[in-house]
């Protein structure tokens, strides 16, 4: 009787243990997995943001530059890098400076942006715009001089980033 006891015992131990082993063995696989999965999709927003980061840079030079002195016809989009900053798997993944650049580059274009309809409104109001249009493009240059600077950081710290 002692040994049939000692023989239930040893196969619930055993059927346990492998029980355990193969859960922990799934979880592993498992977690290994998803680091993949979020890994590619950390390489597809840093991808995204790369791209909206370009078409900034170009609407900053077709657009904001050239027509500076008169009404400039296309704002710069953010939409893109403000989203993905409250991405799970994005925070998880980006650096501090990534995330700072982010921050600075959104920031200036918003920025950008209210300079541009500001000086909008200043070209259907002449008193305003003799008044201050010299000021308010002055500002805007320095404005749109951050810009450059930090859509080109974005553009050099996500191809960087990119994860192999």
């Amino acid at each position: 009787m002692k040994q049939f006891y000692n023989d239930e015992v040893k196969k619930i131990l055993t059927g346990l243990i492998s029980t355990t082993l193969g859960v922990l063995i799934a979880l592993l696989i498992n977690s290994s997995v998803e680091r993949s999965k979020d890994r590619k999709t950390y390489n597809t927003i840093l991808k995204a943001i790369n791209i909206e980061a370009v078409a900034n840079k170009r609407i900053s030079e077709e657009s904001f530059r050239q027509n500076i002195n008169r009404i400039v016809y296309r704002e710069f989009s953010y939409k893109i890098s403000e989203d993905f900053l409250s991405n799970r798997i994005f925070l998880n993944n980006a650096s501090a400076d990534l995330i700072d650049n982010m921050n600075n580059y959104i920031l200036n274009l918003k920025r950008a942006n209210a300079f541009r309809n500001a000086g909008e409104k200043y070209k259907y109001n002449p008193e305003l715009d003799k008044k201050w249009g010299d000021t308010l493009r002055i500002a805007f240059t320095k404005v749109l001089d951050n810009c450059d600077t930090s859509i080109n950081e974005l553009i050099l710290t996500t191809n960087s980033a990119v994860q192999k």
